[in-house]
């Protein structure tokens, strides 16, 4: 009739797909490189963790399937060809068959098949048929007497019309009182489980009935499963050979561990002893399922989780019988949408109705375990990848997008290839239907595992529904489900949120901060003398207030001086043009003051101070420098909170200055530009305008500084100078163009005398350097991406400033300094640096 595909054409079905699904991937790959060096590597890490989790464990399956295939099930297999054929069989096995309403090709196939493979074996049989009419008797029973293995074997028919299971349980004590009618025990006699529309390969019942001779604590055993669909659609097709090759996979990996996860229905084989039990019959017939946010209620299908779990809580083994193959018989034209997600609905739920009690039971192989806890965990773990995609594309940047679909295509094609190599014929839309079935079906078995009380069932136009047995008497009873999902969904994408950097949580000063008052101060943008009118603004302000920026341009022509502390200048698509003339230092100038020289015996709490300690020769000559040999500025600096006791490696001749320091400053979500383009001049690394020589940001003797969301277009000079500060943190911050980068320190993104500060998502283009000088120590750089930019540690005895996961794209013919530069020993403009610094994971 039909014939499995042998591994060789399956794998030839799998080329075209991979070729065209590693192109898309690559394509995409190509289009997207120029802008990788917007991607947070910390991020990607952070939320891969989860990836190399779920990778981890598929190949693990992976490899535990070869094993059992290439070694546990070959020696099974040599133990039974040393039994003699008269021992190998039971002398009498039994059929139970629900058939319910099958179609008449249906029917024919599946019981010819049974009759035929009856014909390779010694056994006689009884079969047990539950139908659902007397036209589909008389087509069983025509095939049945026109067959000649009829001789061995006996049928009897029952008439269902109270469901499945009922007529299963009523079918096991029919078979029970013919088995103890015959008076005749046999250890390795069994009952084989399967549904009308299965069609048994020729040789199934001989790979599998021996089984149950040589191993004794086999209580049942499945077999691997392949769809026939009679349909027009390819998709339906696609999608049940993709979730039987799946299923392949998994069960033989399951199975090294003499363990399987579901006797499935459409054909399983159970030890006949069990079946007498009555316990055994009870739990098929009439399993009561009891959750304290759901009731009491009947496991309305699912027959086969219930023998499942009759076995697996009384530790009999079951095994995988990898070469022996069932047909699955169906006709399929309906809307392939409804039908995705209908199954699964059904599937999960009864998976999940299973589990809790599965997961209770003890002395379980270590992994069985897992796998059990993982049929939760995967409804959640197969969303993280595409949600954090979504994610950081929609609030952090496009690009995670097409590099998570770059990848996953990737990644998709080795799973393709995998399945096909086990059999199993693929085509062009396995690949969208295994992303479709992931992240679709974790939606749909989320939805099954917070409503386990739902059930329906439809065949044949006929519909079976619940009905509770022990209904929660509660007025908002049906609503449980829904606001207990709504709940853990708003608690995976919040925690996806903080995880992938989109947002975070608030610290424990925020309940403080929330009592305290916050108002936002709106700048008028008709006022004609801007820069006066935001900085009258800054000073009026109480403390926790907003000035909140209009939107479009700002032209200011003086600078904005933020003078004191615990205030936010905040953008709303805001862009400042700045015009200075030659005496302003900045476009935005935040700026405290050094108090005078002052004893350490005075030293106060919660205070800021700069200490540092003279220049000596010897000092100088221990740090390398052979050249430069000055009283100042001062190498060994350092900025101290005395929150306790200071501690410093300097000498005793220190001197300590109290710094008043501007703090608790943020600006963001805005952009500064010069008044004069320097796109022509990218190359130029001279001095254009010495009368404009101011840096579009500059931070003096300030602390615990915020820099978010800021970009910066044609500085005079400086994109941002850090002068003497402590705890700054500048993330997202993007700098292209400098119109003064000649001789003199000019066009720099600058940190000088910085510690303990941060610097994140860092993007500068066309400028002369990203300085790190005079005693700068103790920074973190992430996340850096320089063009036309070199990185310069720029002398003054900077040292433990990390750098890490910095790309460059420099034209070194036109940017002399190269990608790193280091100050040389005999440098003239400064003493070198110490030789603490680090830069790692560089990317070109």
């Amino acid at each position: 009739m039909i014939k499995k595909s042998d591994k060789r054409l399956a794998l030839k079905t799998a080329i075209s797909p991979t070729i065209l699904y590693l192109s898309i991937s690559g394509l995409i790959l190509f289009m997207i490189h120029p802008f990788l060096h917007y991607v947070n590597r910390d991020v990607i890490i952070a939320v891969s963790v989860v990836g190399v989790w779920r990778y981890t464990y598929q190949i693990i399956n992976y490899i535990r399937a070869i094993i059992y295939r290439v070694h546990k099930y070959p020696i099974l297999k040599k133990d039974i060809t040393l039994l003699n054929r008269e021992e190998a069989y039971p002398e009498h096995i039994y059929f139970l068959i629900p058939s319910y309403k099958e179609e008449p090709w249906v029917s024919i196939e599946s019981f010819q098949s049974i009759f035929s493979d009856m014909n390779n074996i010694p056994s006689k049989a009884t079969l047990l048929v539950s139908v659902g009419s007397a036209e589909e008797e008389a087509i069983i029973r025509t095939i049945y007497e026109s067959h000649p293995s009829n001789q061995k074997i006996n049928i009897i028919f029952q008439l269902q019309s109270k469901g499945k299971r009922y007529a299963m349980g009523h079918g096991l004590r029919a078979i029970a009182r013919d088995y103890h009618d015959r008076g005749h025990y046999e250890k390795n006699s069994v009952v084989i489980f399967m549904d009308g529309d299965s069609y048994l390969e020729p040789g199934t019942l001989e790979k599998c009935l021996p089984v149950f001779k040589v191993r004794d604590r086999v209580g049942a055993l499945t077999t691997n499963e392949i769809s026939f669909i009679n349909t027009k659609s390819s998709w339906y097709k696609d999608w049940f050979s993709l979730k039987f090759g799946q299923r392949h996979i998994l069960f033989q990996s399951h199975s090294l561990s003499d363990k399987v996860m579901t006797l499935t229905g459409r054909f399983s084989i159970f030890r006949l002893e069990i079946c007498m039990e009555e316990n055994f019959i009870r739990q098929v017939e009439d399993d009561i399922i009891t959750s304290p946010t759901t009731g009491r209620f009947r496991f309305l299908m699912g027959d086969d989780k219930s023998s499942w779990y009759y076995l697996f809580k009384n530790g009999w083994d079951m095994l995988y019988i990898p070469d022996a193959t069932v047909y699955t018989l169906e006709s399929r034209d309906g809307n392939f949408l409804d039908l995705s997600v209908s199954l699964p609905f059904r599937w999960y739920g009864n998976t999940l109705r299973n589990n809790e009690r599965a997961s209770r039971v003890k002395n379980v192989p270590p992994f069985i375990k897992y796998v059990i806890r993982d049929q939760v965990f995967n409804m959640w773990t197969s969303l993280v990848g595409i949600s954090a995609a979504l994610i950081l594309a929609i609030f952090v940047h496009p690009i995670y997008l097409p590099m998570y679909i770059s990848w996953v295509l990737f990644v998709k094609v080795i799973q393709q290839n995998i399945i096909a190599a086990m059999g199993y014929p693929v085509t062009v839309n396995t690949i969208p239907l295994m992303l479709y079935s992931q992240w679709a079906g974790s939606f749909v078995k989320i939805y099954a595992y917070f409503h386990l009380n739902k059930q329906t069932y439809n065949k044949s136009g006929s519909t079976q529904k619940l009905k509770n047995y022990g209904r929660i008497d509660h007025p908002w009873f049906e609503y449980f489900g829904v606001f207990r999902m709504l709940t853990a969904l708003l608690a995976f994408y919040l925690a996806l949120f903080v995880f992938s950097s989109a947002t975070t949580l608030p610290d424990l000063k925020f309940f403080k901060k929330m009592e305290e008052k916050s108002t936002i101060l709106y700048v008028d943008k008709s006022n004609k003398k801007m820069a006066q009118h935001i900085n009258d603004l800054i000073k009026a302000a109480d403390d926790n207030v907003t000035i909140m920026l209009p939107k479009g341009n700002v032209y200011i022509e003086s600078p904005i001086y933020i003078t004191r502390s615990n205030i936010k200048l905040v953008g709303n698509k805001t862009t400042i043009v700045y015009s200075l003339g030659s005496n302003e230092e900045a476009a935005i100038y935040i700026k405290g003051s050094l108090g005078k020289k002052i004893k350490k015996s005075h030293l106060k709490a919660d205070r800021y101070y700069l200490m540092d300690e003279p220049n000596s020769e010897e000092f100088l000559r221990d740090l390398g420098s052979t050249v430069w040999n000055k009283r100042y500025p001062y190498i060994r600096t350092d900025i101290k909170y005395r929150d306790n006791k200071i501690k410093t490696k300097f000498s005793k001749n220190i001197r300590y200055r109290e710094i008043n320091t501007i703090s608790n400053v943020t600006i963001k979500d805005f952009t500064i530009r010069g008044d004069i383009k320097t796109d022509e001049y990218s190359n130029v690394y001279k001095n254009l305008n010495k009368n404009r020589r101011a840096s579009s940001i500059k931070i003096k003797y300030a602390a615990n500084i915020k820099i978010e969301d800021i970009n910066i277009f044609d500085s005079y000079s400086h994109a941002l100078d850090l002068d003497t500060v402590y705890g700054v943190k500048v993330r997202r911050f993007y700098a292209d163009g400098s119109l003064n980068k000649g001789k003199g320190g000019n066009g720099y993104f600058k940190v000088s005398r910085t510690f303990h500060s941060s610097f994140e998502g860092i993007t500068l283009s066309n400028l002369r350097h990203l300085a790190i000088q005079w005693s700068s120590a103790y920074n973190v750089f992430n996340g850096i991406n320089l063009f036309n930019t070199d990185l310069n540690f720029h002398g003054g005895g900077t040292h433990h400033n990390v750098v890490k996961n910095i790309t460059f794209d420099v034209d070194k013919k036109d940017h002399k300094w190269g990608e790193i530069y280091q100050t040389p020993h005999d440098a003239k403009w400064a003493p070198p640096d110490y030789k603490t610094n680090i830069v790692e994971d560089i990317f070109r």
